[in-house]
Formats: C-alpha cells, structure tokens, sequence
C-alpha cells in the first residue's frame, strides 16, 4: 500500500522553490542602492554571502560563504570574475572590467579600515578623516553596484524584478542603518564644532 505523508511538503512546491533558489542573488538596482547606502553599506555581508552561496549551490563545492563573506576583500577578485565568466557562457556581455572594479571594491574597504584605526587611535581624529570616511562609500557602493548589474543581466532580469520589493527586514535594516546615519552626522557635526 503506498501511503501518504501528511506532513510532507508537495513535490511541485518543493521542486519550484529549487529552481528559484538557482543561480547568482538579483535585486533591483533602486532596492539595492536604498540597501547599501541605508545601511551604510553593511548590506555588502548579506550580499556577498548570498552570492557565495549561490557558487556552493550550484558547483555543489565545499566553500564556505561565510568566510568568504567575512573575509570579502581576498575573494573578490575570484568572485567579479566568475561572475563575468558566468555572464559570458550565457552569451552577454558587459562593458564592466571584473578585475578593476573589484580592485576599487578591495582598495575603498582597506583605506576606510586604515582610516578607522587612525581615528580611533587618535585623541581628536577630526573632520578631514570624517569626511574621507564617509566618501568611501562612494567607490564601494558603485563597485557592487556594477557587480550586481552585471548578475541581474546574466540571470536575464536586468530590472531585478524579482527582487524589488522591500521586505520587513529591509526596512529594519534601513531604521538601524539611519539612526546609525544620524550618530554619524551628529559625531561629525560635534567635531566639528570643537575643532572651531
């Protein structure tokens, strides 16, 4: 006698929900924008672990994505690449170069870490620093900007469509990320005015 499984999930939804866990993580370039800037860019750990993820998924490899998440600018440059290689076996192209724009991501993170360290070491760090700090998130938004785009062209959904609305997490995310917002211009503003 074959016997039903109540408690088992239907085949058809099961095997849906596979193919729409397939391929590199889409979202759509205002969504990520709001994410990245919102949270001051503490977005890129969820980001670069979802792509992580993706690659283990789909080579069936034993990386492990959240040390590669956490340890992002050593596996950038593998990670732009493969993504550029992925775009061209699907036959797109893309103007982007994989290994510049990686170097920018790479290169914005170590500068702003130095940066960090020098003001926390430093009895008033002032507003130059501040400043510097805060337009780094410049060259590290556009950098995973021009990664996402590509991504959402190699998985033929350029809008991010798929992933364009905000969910509950994203809007706490961006409720932390502008009280952090506030602190932030709040501390340069403080500095600022005791520097005067």
């Amino acid at each position: 006698m074959n016997a039903v499984n109540p408690y088992a999930a239907p085949q058809a939804e099961a095997q849906e929900n596979e193919t729409s866990n397939q391929g590199y993580y889409v979202v759509s370039p205002r969504k990520f924008l709001a994410l990245m800037i919102g949270t001051v860019t503490l977005y890129s750990l969820y980001w670069f672990y979802r792509q992580w993820a993706a690659i283990k998924r789909e080579d069936r490899s034993d990386i492990w994505p959240v040390a590669r998440t956490i340890f992002a600018i050593f596996f950038t440059h593998s990670l732009f690449n493969r993504i550029d290689s992925d775009l061209r076996l699907r036959g797109g192209q893309s103007a982007w170069s994989p290994v510049a724009t990686a170097t920018v991501y790479v290169a914005s993170v170590v500068v702003t870490r130095i940066l960090d360290n020098v003001s926390a070491r430093s009895e008033s760090p002032g507003l130059p620093l501040a400043i510097i700090g805060f337009l780094l998130i410049v060259p590290t938004v556009w950098s995973l900007f021009s990664a996402q785009r590509v991504i959402n062209q190699a998985e033929n959904d350029e809008s991010g469509q798929s992933n364009a609305h905000f969910t509950a997490a994203n809007i706490v995310w961006l409720v932390v990320g502008a009280i952090f917002w506030l602190l932030a211009i709040f501390g340069t503003y403080a500095t600022m005015v005791g520097d005067v």
